[in-house]
């Protein structure tokens, strides 16, 4: 039930472009011919998939055409044509002489082949750079990812208290198997109503809350459905939480501490081949966290709650 309410909100973030990843080979990609050197760099998954070759020349080149193609075809014999190449980030085919970076960009589709990338230079000359092996393991590299959460955290009643909702929005990283991130949000404190009173639709009155969140998420498991990649994650997650309650004998504020474990269930897009760590690529996770919250005297109440949280790499 849970995978199933989050297909909508996948569907919507690979609207957007998921599955966005910096896959890099796990063991160097290097190839040499017509006196040309070529590096696979990196493979970017996103809307398309882009090879990023550094190519070291002592001469200057014009690539005429480029192939996508498998290593028994000829060389320069055909296949899929790039829908741009950029030299240095910048849309070109004229490679000049020294070290450059050169991307090629192309439509998506699975990776269950072996793949060379065919560079038609002048003079009839073809540069061929190794690009995919179905034996050699990619791996997406960890970088820095923006997360947009929406926690609905509910407590038995303390000091009025009752839970929040703020959606959040963070940063944080993957240290092997294990996800770092911070949080700060804005949103409505729910008090009761004997505390509160109810307003002028007969529904409990609610004030502010400013919620700042630490988090360790920790990959226990991960396996491959039809259409997505299914992530398993356990964690702990500390709350700061100042909040304003319109009370009956007065508005107070006061801020809340948060202890919770979380146990949570992140979806990838499907991305077939020989890929490692995808759990650092764009996702969707369904967070549940089970704990306490303390007052300021250090009474605790019980607290667990719901959360939706989108993860997008930089």
């Amino acid at each position: 039930m849970l995978a199933k309410s989050a297909l909508p909100l996948l569907a919507l973030a690979c609207a957007t472009g998921c599955l966005r990843a910096e896959l890099r080979p796990t063991v160097p990609m290097v190839s040499h011919s017509e006196g040309v050197d070529t590096q696979l760099m990196a493979l970017d998954v996103g809307r398309e998939r882009e090879f990023v070759l550094r190519m070291t020349s002592g001469a200057s080149h014009r690539i005429r055409r480029a192939f996508l193609t498998v290593p028994t075809r000829l060389p320069c014999g055909g296949g899929l044509e790039p829908l741009a190449i950029a030299v240095d980030g910048i849309e070109s085919v004229v490679v000049a002489a020294g070290e450059h970076t050169v991307r090629a960009t192309f439509s998506r589709d699975d990776f269950s082949m072996d793949l060379v990338l065919d560079l038609d230079l002048d003079e009839g000359r073809c540069v061929r750079a190794a690009v995919h092996s179905t034996s050699l393991p990619f791996e997406a590299r960890s970088r820095p990812v923006v997360s947009v959460s929406f926690p609905v955290i509910g407590n038995a009643s303390l000091r009025g208290l009752r839970g929040f909702m703020a959606p959040q929005v963070g940063i944080g990283k993957w240290f092997g198997l294990l996800r770092l991130s911070g949080e700060l949000g804005v949103g409505f404190a729910f008090c009761d109503e004997q505390t509160c009173g109810k307003d002028s639709q007969g529904q409990n009155k609610t004030g502010w809350a400013i919620p700042f969140t630490l988090q360790a998420s920790y990959l226990a498991a991960q396996w491959g459905w039809p259409n997505g990649t299914g992530i398993g994650l356990v964690g702990l997650r500390y709350s700061y939480v100042p909040l304003g309650l319109p009370m009956l004998a007065g508005d107070s504020r006061f801020a809340v501490h948060g202890l919770h474990a979380e146990v949570g269930l992140g979806l990838a897009e499907v991305l077939k081949g020989n890929f490692r760590h995808l759990e650092r690529a764009e996702n969707i996770e369904f967070v549940l966290p089970i704990g306490v919250v303390l007052d300021p005297a250090g009474r605790a109440a019980f607290s667990a709650g719901i959360a939706a949280r989108f993860l997008i790499p930089l």
